[in-house]
């Protein structure tokens, strides 16, 4: 009877773990960095096909910017790189700012507000359109930019911090900074 027990426990154990495994993997398995950013190296010195200048300090990212909306809309999370290589969990809420008639129409265009997930009383917006990916927070009492550029004919993403690229382009990174 004992060894009965035992066994039955050491197999609801078992299966247990196996649920938890199972879980994990199918709530990380299409939001990990990886899956959507692909890190870049390039020289400070280049410019952006429209020959803006570059922010002093950044980090370069190629992003998959279909699969990170599908993410958003599926998981309600995303993962965002940060100026010091490391990432971010945030949790993400529709803005509201598109009705839904016109969301119909223009599925591409999301906005979302966003809280990290490691820290409550960080704040993120994101905004997916036609032209891109943007997301815009507050790291160490300074905002944190992602937007796109066009380096050598390729669309890739930059993370950097206001105080590396004081003068930004309003024209590029308008639709992020009006908030």
């Amino acid at each position: 009877m004992m060894m009965h027990f035992i066994m039955i426990s050491r197999l609801v154990c078992v299966v247990l773990v196996l649920m938890l495994l199972s879980s994990c993997q199918k709530s990380g398995q299409n939001n990990t960095p990886n899956q959507i950013w692909s890190p870049v190296v390039l020289d400070s010195h280049q410019r952006s096909d429209e020959n803006e200048p570059l922010p002093s300090n950044f980090l370069a990212f190629e992003l998959d910017v279909e699969r990170a909306l599908t993410i958003a809309l599926e998981s309600g999370r995303i993962i965002l790189p940060k100026p010091d290589s490391t990432f971010i969990e945030v949790e993400l809420v529709d803005a509201g700012l598109i009705p839904p008639s016109l969301q119909e129409r223009y599925p591409e265009i999301r906005s979302f507000t966003g809280i990290s997930t490691h820290d409550p009383s960080q704040h993120i917006r994101i905004d997916f359109n036609r032209n891109g990916f943007y997301a815009l927070f507050k790291e160490d009492e300074t905002s944190v930019i992602i937007g796109p550029y066009t380096i050598s004919g390729s669309p890739l993403y930059f993370i950097f911090t206001t105080t590396d690229f004081p003068s930004i382009p309003p024209a590029r990174f308008g639709s992020i900074l009006a908030y």
